[in-house]
Protein backbone atom coordinates (compact mmCIF):
# COMPACT_ATOMS: atom_id res chain seq x y z
CA UNK A 1 0.00 0.00 0.00
CA UNK A 2 1.23 3.50 -0.89
CA UNK A 3 -0.22 7.04 -1.10
CA UNK A 4 0.11 7.70 2.62
CA UNK A 5 -2.18 10.57 3.51
CA UNK A 6 -0.87 11.22 7.02
CA UNK A 7 -0.22 9.86 10.47
CA UNK A 8 -1.63 10.80 13.81
CA UNK A 9 -1.23 9.66 17.40
CA UNK A 10 -4.02 9.47 19.94
CA UNK A 11 -4.78 7.88 23.28
CA UNK A 12 -7.61 5.43 23.87
CA UNK A 13 -6.74 5.43 27.57
CA UNK A 14 -4.42 7.50 29.65
CA UNK A 15 -1.71 4.80 29.60
CA UNK A 16 -1.96 3.44 26.04
CA UNK A 17 -1.06 5.00 22.70
CA UNK A 18 -2.14 3.77 19.29
CA UNK A 19 0.11 4.71 16.42
CA UNK A 20 -2.06 4.93 13.31
CA UNK A 21 -1.29 5.54 9.65
CA UNK A 22 -4.03 6.49 7.16
CA UNK A 23 -3.80 4.82 3.76
CA UNK A 24 -5.81 5.42 0.59
CA UNK A 25 -7.31 2.20 -0.73
CA UNK A 26 -9.36 1.80 -3.94
CA UNK A 27 -13.07 1.34 -3.33
CA UNK A 28 -13.10 -2.11 -4.95
CA UNK A 29 -10.15 -3.42 -2.85
CA UNK A 30 -10.70 -6.81 -1.23
CA UNK A 31 -9.16 -5.39 1.98
CA UNK A 32 -12.06 -3.05 2.67
CA UNK A 33 -14.36 -5.54 4.46
CA UNK A 34 -11.54 -6.31 6.90
CA UNK A 35 -10.09 -2.84 7.40
CA UNK A 36 -13.22 -0.69 7.55
CA UNK A 37 -14.28 -2.03 10.99
CA UNK A 38 -10.81 -1.14 12.23
CA UNK A 39 -11.35 2.45 11.09
CA UNK A 40 -14.59 2.59 13.07
CA UNK A 41 -12.85 1.30 16.22
CA UNK A 42 -10.12 3.91 15.88
CA UNK A 43 -12.73 6.64 15.32
CA UNK A 44 -14.62 5.63 18.47
CA UNK A 45 -11.41 5.37 20.44
CA UNK A 46 -10.38 8.87 19.39
CA UNK A 47 -13.79 10.20 20.37
CA UNK A 48 -13.34 8.76 23.86
CA UNK A 49 -9.92 10.42 24.09
CA UNK A 50 -11.56 13.87 24.00
CA UNK A 51 -12.16 13.49 27.73
CA UNK A 52 -8.41 13.45 28.34
CA UNK A 53 -6.88 16.24 30.40
CA UNK A 54 -3.88 16.44 28.06
CA UNK A 55 -4.04 19.20 25.46
CA UNK A 56 -1.86 17.16 23.10
CA UNK A 57 -4.11 14.12 23.41
CA UNK A 58 -7.28 16.16 22.76
CA UNK A 59 -5.71 17.87 19.74
CA UNK A 60 -4.55 14.56 18.28
CA UNK A 61 -7.96 13.02 18.86
CA UNK A 62 -9.77 15.86 17.06
CA UNK A 63 -7.37 15.51 14.11
CA UNK A 64 -8.03 11.78 14.02
CA UNK A 65 -11.80 12.23 14.05
CA UNK A 66 -11.70 14.92 11.34
CA UNK A 67 -9.44 12.81 9.09
CA UNK A 68 -11.47 9.64 9.48
CA UNK A 69 -14.80 11.38 8.87
CA UNK A 70 -13.47 13.18 5.80
CA UNK A 71 -11.90 10.06 4.33
CA UNK A 72 -14.94 7.90 4.99
CA UNK A 73 -17.18 10.44 3.16
CA UNK A 74 -15.07 10.34 0.02
CA UNK A 75 -17.31 8.82 -2.72
CA UNK A 76 -14.53 7.87 -5.15
CA UNK A 77 -11.88 6.51 -2.85
CA UNK A 78 -12.27 4.77 0.48
CA UNK A 79 -9.78 5.23 3.26
CA UNK A 80 -8.95 2.89 6.06
CA UNK A 81 -6.91 3.09 9.14
CA UNK A 82 -4.23 0.52 9.77
CA UNK A 83 -3.39 0.17 13.44
CA UNK A 84 0.30 -0.44 13.49
CA UNK A 85 0.96 -1.06 17.19
CA UNK A 86 -0.52 -0.90 20.66
CA UNK A 87 2.14 0.23 23.04
CA UNK A 88 2.30 1.20 26.70
CA UNK A 89 3.91 4.64 26.57
CA UNK A 90 3.96 7.74 28.76
CA UNK A 91 1.80 10.77 28.00
CA UNK A 92 2.81 12.21 24.61
CA UNK A 93 2.94 15.70 26.07
CA UNK A 94 5.68 14.70 28.44
CA UNK A 95 8.03 13.92 25.54
CA UNK A 96 7.66 17.32 23.82
CA UNK A 97 9.95 19.15 26.19
CA UNK A 98 11.91 18.38 29.30
CA UNK A 99 10.35 21.32 31.10
CA UNK A 100 6.74 20.29 30.52
CA UNK A 101 4.78 20.37 33.76
CA UNK A 102 3.11 17.11 34.89
CA UNK A 103 -0.58 16.93 34.21
CA UNK A 104 -3.07 16.51 37.04
CA UNK A 105 -3.80 13.00 35.78
CA UNK A 106 -0.16 11.77 36.01
CA UNK A 107 -0.74 10.04 39.37
CA UNK A 108 -3.85 8.27 38.13
CA UNK A 109 -2.00 7.36 34.94
CA UNK A 110 0.85 5.79 36.94
CA UNK A 111 -1.54 3.80 39.11
CA UNK A 112 -3.40 2.59 36.05
CA UNK A 113 -0.14 1.58 34.42
CA UNK A 114 0.98 -0.32 37.51
CA UNK A 115 -2.37 -2.05 37.74
CA UNK A 116 -2.16 -3.21 34.15
CA UNK A 117 1.43 -4.35 34.59
CA UNK A 118 0.42 -6.29 37.71
CA UNK A 119 -2.47 -7.88 35.85
CA UNK A 120 -0.20 -8.94 33.01
CA UNK A 121 2.36 -10.37 35.41
CA UNK A 122 -0.37 -12.32 37.16
CA UNK A 123 -1.57 -13.64 33.82
CA UNK A 124 1.97 -14.63 32.83
CA UNK A 125 2.44 -16.39 36.17
CA UNK A 126 -0.85 -18.24 35.79
CA UNK A 127 0.04 -19.28 32.24
CA UNK A 128 3.45 -20.55 33.35
CA UNK A 129 1.90 -22.45 36.25
CA UNK A 130 -0.62 -24.02 33.89
CA UNK A 131 2.09 -25.01 31.42
CA UNK A 132 4.26 -26.39 34.22
CA UNK A 133 1.37 -28.49 35.54
CA UNK A 134 0.69 -29.74 32.01
CA UNK A 135 4.35 -30.78 31.70
CA UNK A 136 4.12 -32.80 34.91
CA UNK A 137 0.84 -34.40 33.89
CA UNK A 138 2.31 -35.42 30.53
CA UNK A 139 4.95 -37.62 32.17
CA UNK A 140 4.71 -41.21 30.97
CA UNK A 141 2.85 -43.34 33.49
CA UNK A 142 0.93 -40.36 34.87
CA UNK A 143 2.43 -39.98 38.36
CA UNK A 144 0.25 -38.32 40.96
CA UNK A 145 0.54 -34.51 40.88
CA UNK A 146 -0.72 -32.17 43.60
CA UNK A 147 -1.15 -28.47 42.82
CA UNK A 148 -1.94 -25.32 44.82
CA UNK A 149 -5.66 -24.83 45.32
CA UNK A 150 -6.46 -28.54 45.45
CA UNK A 151 -7.94 -30.04 48.66
CA UNK A 152 -5.48 -30.46 51.55
CA UNK A 153 -2.64 -29.09 49.44
CA UNK A 154 -0.84 -27.61 52.43
CA UNK A 155 -0.55 -31.06 54.01
CA UNK A 156 0.76 -32.58 50.79
CA UNK A 157 3.17 -29.69 50.29
CA UNK A 158 4.75 -29.99 53.74
CA UNK A 159 6.23 -32.90 55.68
CA UNK A 160 5.67 -34.39 59.10
CA UNK A 161 7.89 -32.15 61.18
CA UNK A 162 8.42 -29.11 59.00
CA UNK A 163 8.06 -26.15 61.32
CA UNK A 164 7.69 -23.43 58.66
CA UNK A 165 4.94 -23.78 56.06
CA UNK A 166 6.01 -23.72 52.42
CA UNK A 167 4.02 -23.17 49.23
CA UNK A 168 5.71 -25.16 46.46
CA UNK A 169 4.60 -24.85 42.85
CA UNK A 170 3.68 -28.54 42.78
CA UNK A 171 4.24 -31.91 44.45
CA UNK A 172 4.83 -34.95 42.26
CA UNK A 173 4.87 -38.60 43.40
CA UNK A 174 6.97 -40.59 40.89
CA UNK A 175 6.90 -44.37 40.98
CA UNK A 176 9.90 -45.00 38.70
CA UNK A 177 13.33 -43.54 38.05
CA UNK A 178 12.19 -42.50 34.57
CA UNK A 179 9.42 -40.41 36.11
CA UNK A 180 11.94 -38.73 38.45
CA UNK A 181 14.04 -37.85 35.39
CA UNK A 182 11.01 -36.41 33.57
CA UNK A 183 9.97 -34.38 36.62
CA UNK A 184 13.45 -32.87 36.88
CA UNK A 185 13.38 -31.93 33.19
CA UNK A 186 10.02 -30.19 33.67
CA UNK A 187 11.47 -28.24 36.60
CA UNK A 188 14.54 -27.22 34.61
CA UNK A 189 12.43 -26.16 31.60
CA UNK A 190 10.32 -23.82 33.73
CA UNK A 191 13.21 -22.71 35.98
CA UNK A 192 11.69 -24.29 39.09
CA UNK A 193 13.93 -25.75 41.77
CA UNK A 194 13.40 -29.52 42.22
CA UNK A 195 13.58 -30.59 45.88
CA UNK A 196 13.65 -34.30 46.83
CA UNK A 197 11.56 -35.48 49.78
CA UNK A 198 11.94 -38.83 51.49
CA UNK A 199 10.04 -38.96 54.76
CA UNK A 200 9.30 -35.25 55.22
CA UNK A 201 10.95 -35.08 58.66
CA UNK A 202 13.43 -32.27 57.99
CA UNK A 203 13.51 -30.03 61.07
CA UNK A 204 15.13 -27.34 58.93
CA UNK A 205 12.27 -27.52 56.38
CA UNK A 206 14.65 -28.66 53.64
CA UNK A 207 12.22 -31.11 52.03
CA UNK A 208 9.92 -28.40 50.68
CA UNK A 209 10.26 -24.84 49.43
CA UNK A 210 8.30 -21.86 48.18
CA UNK A 211 7.81 -21.99 44.43
CA UNK A 212 9.71 -25.28 44.16
CA UNK A 213 8.82 -28.69 42.77
CA UNK A 214 8.73 -31.24 45.59
CA UNK A 215 9.70 -34.65 44.21
CA UNK A 216 8.21 -36.95 46.85
CA UNK A 217 9.83 -40.40 46.63
CA UNK A 218 7.50 -42.17 49.05
CA UNK A 219 6.09 -44.35 46.25
CA UNK A 220 9.62 -45.66 45.59
CA UNK A 221 10.33 -47.85 48.61
CA UNK A 222 11.60 -51.22 47.38
CA UNK A 223 14.17 -53.07 49.51
CA UNK A 224 16.17 -55.95 47.97
CA UNK A 225 18.42 -57.83 50.41
CA UNK A 226 21.39 -60.02 49.50
CA UNK A 227 22.05 -61.72 52.84
CA UNK A 228 25.02 -63.65 51.48
CA UNK A 229 26.73 -60.49 50.26
CA UNK A 230 25.67 -58.60 53.42
CA UNK A 231 24.17 -55.82 51.32
CA UNK A 232 20.77 -54.30 50.55
CA UNK A 233 19.66 -52.12 47.65
CA UNK A 234 17.11 -49.61 48.91
CA UNK A 235 15.04 -47.06 47.03
CA UNK A 236 15.41 -43.74 48.81
CA UNK A 237 11.72 -43.09 49.38
CA UNK A 238 11.56 -45.92 51.94
CA UNK A 239 10.98 -45.14 55.60
CA UNK A 240 13.71 -46.48 57.86
CA UNK A 241 11.37 -48.65 59.96
CA UNK A 242 10.25 -50.50 56.83
CA UNK A 243 13.89 -50.89 55.77
CA UNK A 244 14.84 -52.36 59.16
CA UNK A 245 11.93 -54.79 58.99
CA UNK A 246 12.68 -55.96 55.43
CA UNK A 247 16.37 -56.50 56.20
CA UNK A 248 15.60 -58.32 59.44
CA UNK A 249 13.13 -60.70 57.76
CA UNK A 250 15.58 -61.49 54.96
CA UNK A 251 18.30 -62.10 57.53
CA UNK A 252 16.15 -64.49 59.55
CA UNK A 253 15.48 -66.50 56.38
CA UNK A 254 19.24 -66.76 55.91
CA UNK A 255 19.90 -67.57 59.58
CA UNK A 256 21.38 -64.16 60.37
CA UNK A 257 20.43 -61.25 62.62
CA UNK A 258 20.97 -58.42 60.10
CA UNK A 259 20.37 -54.69 60.13
CA UNK A 260 21.71 -51.49 58.61
CA UNK A 261 22.88 -48.28 60.21
CA UNK A 262 20.24 -45.63 60.80
CA UNK A 263 18.21 -43.61 63.23
CA UNK A 264 15.58 -44.30 65.86
CA UNK A 265 12.20 -43.12 64.55
CA UNK A 266 10.68 -45.58 62.03
CA UNK A 267 8.84 -42.92 59.98
CA UNK A 268 12.02 -41.05 59.01
CA UNK A 269 12.92 -41.44 55.33
CA UNK A 270 16.21 -43.20 54.64
CA UNK A 271 17.07 -40.66 51.92
CA UNK A 272 17.17 -37.65 54.19
CA UNK A 273 18.76 -39.68 56.97
CA UNK A 274 21.65 -40.76 54.74
CA UNK A 275 22.11 -37.26 53.32
CA UNK A 276 22.51 -35.90 56.86
CA UNK A 277 24.89 -38.69 57.91
CA UNK A 278 22.54 -41.06 59.71
CA UNK A 279 23.55 -41.29 63.37
CA UNK A 280 21.86 -43.93 65.48
CA UNK A 281 22.15 -46.53 68.23
CA UNK A 282 24.90 -48.48 66.39
CA UNK A 283 27.03 -45.47 65.52
CA UNK A 284 29.57 -45.64 68.34
CA UNK A 285 30.53 -49.09 67.05
CA UNK A 286 29.99 -48.88 63.29
CA UNK A 287 29.81 -45.19 62.35
CA UNK A 288 26.95 -43.50 60.52
CA UNK A 289 24.70 -44.66 57.69
CA UNK A 290 26.57 -42.58 55.09
CA UNK A 291 29.74 -44.57 55.88
CA UNK A 292 27.97 -47.76 54.77
CA UNK A 293 26.75 -46.61 51.34
CA UNK A 294 28.52 -48.75 48.73
CA UNK A 295 27.06 -47.07 45.66
CA UNK A 296 24.14 -44.87 44.61
CA UNK A 297 22.12 -43.91 41.55
CA UNK A 298 21.60 -40.15 41.25
CA UNK A 299 19.42 -38.09 38.89
CA UNK A 300 21.30 -34.88 38.07
CA UNK A 301 20.03 -31.48 36.88
CA UNK A 302 20.11 -32.65 33.25
CA UNK A 303 17.76 -35.52 34.03
CA UNK A 304 20.55 -38.10 33.60
CA UNK A 305 21.05 -41.08 35.92
CA UNK A 306 24.61 -41.27 37.26
CA UNK A 307 26.25 -44.12 39.11
CA UNK A 308 28.23 -42.84 42.08
CA UNK A 309 30.74 -44.97 43.98
CA UNK A 310 34.46 -44.96 44.78
CA UNK A 311 35.37 -45.60 41.13
CA UNK A 312 32.56 -43.90 39.19
CA UNK A 313 31.92 -40.21 39.87
CA UNK A 314 33.89 -40.30 43.15
CA UNK A 315 33.39 -36.57 43.80
CA UNK A 316 29.62 -36.96 43.58
CA UNK A 317 29.86 -40.06 45.78
CA UNK A 318 31.71 -38.00 48.39
CA UNK A 319 29.23 -35.14 48.14
CA UNK A 320 26.01 -37.14 48.59
CA UNK A 321 27.39 -38.72 51.75
CA UNK A 322 27.63 -35.47 53.68
CA UNK A 323 30.52 -33.84 51.86
CA UNK A 324 29.29 -30.29 51.49
CA UNK A 325 25.79 -29.94 52.84
CA UNK A 326 24.12 -29.28 49.48
CA UNK A 327 21.72 -31.08 47.17
CA UNK A 328 23.78 -32.39 44.28
CA UNK A 329 21.03 -34.44 42.71
CA UNK A 330 18.15 -36.72 43.63
CA UNK A 331 19.43 -40.03 45.00
CA UNK A 332 16.84 -42.58 43.87
CA UNK A 333 18.46 -45.68 45.36
CA UNK A 334 21.61 -46.88 47.10
CA UNK A 335 23.30 -50.13 48.00
CA UNK A 336 24.06 -50.36 51.72
CA UNK A 337 26.54 -52.52 53.60
CA UNK A 338 24.79 -54.51 56.36
CA UNK A 339 25.99 -55.55 59.81
CA UNK A 340 25.14 -58.60 61.87
CA UNK A 341 24.10 -58.03 65.48
CA UNK A 342 23.44 -61.36 67.27
CA UNK A 343 21.92 -59.92 70.45
CA UNK A 344 21.19 -56.53 72.02
CA UNK A 345 20.72 -55.71 75.71
CA UNK A 346 18.55 -52.68 76.42
CA UNK A 347 18.50 -51.18 79.89
CA UNK A 348 17.15 -48.30 81.91
CA UNK A 349 18.40 -46.56 85.05
CA UNK A 350 15.96 -44.36 86.94
CA UNK A 351 16.69 -41.75 89.62
CA UNK A 352 13.91 -40.03 91.56
CA UNK A 353 14.34 -36.42 92.57
CA UNK A 354 17.17 -34.00 91.91
CA UNK A 355 19.20 -34.37 95.11
CA UNK A 356 22.16 -35.91 93.30
CA UNK A 357 21.49 -34.52 89.84
CA UNK A 358 24.64 -32.35 89.64
CA UNK A 359 27.00 -35.06 90.84
CA UNK A 360 25.28 -37.66 88.67
CA UNK A 361 25.62 -35.55 85.54
CA UNK A 362 29.28 -34.87 86.32
CA UNK A 363 29.98 -38.58 86.82
CA UNK A 364 28.17 -39.50 83.59
CA UNK A 365 30.11 -36.98 81.53
CA UNK A 366 33.44 -38.18 82.93
CA UNK A 367 32.75 -41.87 82.30
CA UNK A 368 30.75 -41.95 79.06
CA UNK A 369 33.58 -41.08 76.60
CA UNK A 370 35.63 -44.06 77.83
CA UNK A 371 32.73 -46.53 77.73
CA UNK A 372 33.01 -49.43 75.24
CA UNK A 373 32.01 -48.66 71.63
CA UNK A 374 29.31 -51.33 71.91
CA UNK A 375 27.39 -49.13 74.35
CA UNK A 376 25.18 -46.20 73.35
CA UNK A 377 23.28 -44.16 75.92
CA UNK A 378 20.86 -41.29 76.34
CA UNK A 379 20.69 -39.07 79.42
CA UNK A 380 17.40 -37.36 80.26
CA UNK A 381 17.02 -34.82 83.05
CA UNK A 382 13.55 -33.59 84.09
CA UNK A 383 12.02 -32.10 87.26
CA UNK A 384 10.95 -35.50 88.53
CA UNK A 385 14.48 -36.92 88.29
CA UNK A 386 16.95 -38.41 85.85
CA UNK A 387 16.82 -41.30 83.41
CA UNK A 388 19.60 -43.04 81.50
CA UNK A 389 18.71 -45.27 78.57
CA UNK A 390 21.30 -47.88 77.53
CA UNK A 391 21.69 -49.82 74.28
CA UNK A 392 24.40 -52.51 74.36
CA UNK A 393 25.57 -54.79 71.55
CA UNK A 394 25.99 -57.86 73.70
CA UNK A 395 24.42 -59.89 76.48
CA UNK A 396 22.57 -58.43 79.47
CA UNK A 397 25.00 -60.01 81.95
CA UNK A 398 27.92 -58.24 80.31
CA UNK A 399 26.13 -54.91 80.46
CA UNK A 400 25.20 -55.37 84.11
CA UNK A 401 28.80 -56.08 85.06
CA UNK A 402 29.98 -53.04 83.14
CA UNK A 403 27.49 -50.73 84.80
CA UNK A 404 28.01 -51.95 88.37
CA UNK A 405 31.78 -52.32 88.32
CA UNK A 406 32.96 -49.53 86.02
CA UNK A 407 30.41 -46.78 85.47
CA UNK A 408 29.77 -45.65 89.02
CA UNK A 409 26.26 -44.63 87.96
CA UNK A 410 24.55 -47.21 90.16
CA UNK A 411 26.24 -46.04 93.39
CA UNK A 412 23.74 -43.24 93.99
CA UNK A 413 20.90 -43.80 96.48
CA UNK A 414 17.58 -44.74 94.87
CA UNK A 415 19.04 -45.85 91.52
CA UNK A 416 16.85 -48.50 89.84
CA UNK A 417 18.45 -50.63 87.13
CA UNK A 418 16.60 -52.96 84.73
CA UNK A 419 17.78 -54.77 81.59
CA UNK A 420 16.45 -57.22 78.99
CA UNK A 421 17.88 -58.98 75.93
CA UNK A 422 16.32 -58.53 72.47
CA UNK A 423 17.03 -59.34 68.86
CA UNK A 424 18.05 -56.31 66.82
CA UNK A 425 14.55 -55.50 65.52
CA UNK A 426 12.99 -55.84 68.98
CA UNK A 427 15.62 -53.48 70.43
CA UNK A 428 14.83 -50.90 67.76
CA UNK A 429 11.15 -51.20 68.59
CA UNK A 430 11.88 -50.41 72.23
CA UNK A 431 13.85 -47.31 71.22
CA UNK A 432 11.07 -46.19 68.89
CA UNK A 433 8.47 -46.63 71.63
CA UNK A 434 8.65 -44.88 74.96
CA UNK A 435 12.24 -45.98 75.36
CA UNK A 436 11.86 -45.70 79.10
CA UNK A 437 9.10 -47.98 80.33
CA UNK A 438 7.91 -50.63 80.08
CA UNK A 439 11.23 -52.33 79.44
CA UNK A 440 10.40 -54.90 76.76
CA UNK A 441 11.40 -55.98 73.28
CA UNK A 442 8.90 -55.11 70.59
CA UNK A 443 8.91 -55.03 66.81
CA UNK A 444 5.25 -54.36 66.04
CA UNK A 445 5.85 -50.61 65.68
CA UNK A 446 8.58 -50.77 63.05
CA UNK A 447 6.49 -51.04 59.88
CA UNK A 448 4.73 -47.77 59.06
CA UNK A 449 2.70 -46.48 56.08
CA UNK A 450 4.80 -45.11 53.25
CA UNK A 451 2.47 -42.28 52.24
CA UNK A 452 1.38 -39.43 54.47
CA UNK A 453 -2.28 -38.72 53.80
CA UNK A 454 -4.08 -35.78 55.44
CA UNK A 455 -5.32 -37.05 58.79
CA UNK A 456 -3.62 -40.41 58.26
CA UNK A 457 -1.66 -42.61 60.65
CA UNK A 458 1.57 -40.62 60.47
CA UNK A 459 -0.12 -37.24 60.77
CA UNK A 460 -0.47 -37.70 64.52
CA UNK A 461 3.31 -37.32 64.74
CA UNK A 462 3.28 -33.72 63.55
CA UNK A 463 4.30 -32.31 66.90
CA UNK A 464 5.92 -29.31 65.23
CA UNK A 465 2.56 -28.00 64.02
CA UNK A 466 2.09 -25.92 67.17
CA UNK A 467 5.12 -23.83 66.21
CA UNK A 468 3.90 -22.97 62.74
Amino acid sequence: MKNVVGAVEFFCRADQAVYCTVYRVPQHSHLLPVLLPTLQVAHDCATAALTSTSVVQRSSARSMIHSSEQLRSDGKLMAVLLLLAMLQVPDAGASLTATSAPTPSSSASQKSKEAIQGQRQAEDTANRASSFAACLRSITGSPEVRLPGTPNYRDYANGLRIIRWHSPAAVVYPTTVLQVQAAVLCAVKFKVQPIPRGGGNSFESLSSGDGALVVDLSEMAAVVVDAKAMAATVQFGARIGNVYSAIYKAGVSAGKNLTCLGGVWPQVGIGGLAAAGGYGSLSRKYGVLADHILSARVVDAKGCVLLANERSNPDLFFAIRGGGGGTYGIVVEATLKLVEVPVVAVAHIGYKGLDYAVDLMDRFQRWAPSAPAELTFTYNLVRAGSDIKLYYLGKAAELQQLMYQHSGLLAYPGAVYRAVECDVLGSRGWLAGSGWAPLSCRSDNMEVPQRVEPGGVLMKDREASKYR
